[in-house]
């Protein structure tokens, strides 16, 4: 059971990178991007910037 959920989780991963770049990214540099270009520019900048300003104090 756990294979087929992860495989079913890979599986809409790809189609959601794959709408990602035609719908999203048409024209742009990144359409034509790696999934793992994709995952640090849209993912773990992002992320990383909002954790920089909060204050954990």
């Amino acid at each position: 059971m756990r294979i087929k959920a992860g495989l079913t989780v890979t599986a809409l991963a790809c189609d959601l990178h794959a709408w990602l770049q035609l719908l999203a990214l048409q024209g742009a540099a990144l359409a034509r991007a790696t999934p793992k270009t994709l995952r640090c520019c849209f993912l773990y900048f992002p992320a990383a910037s909002c954790a920089a300003s909060v204050d954990f104090t």
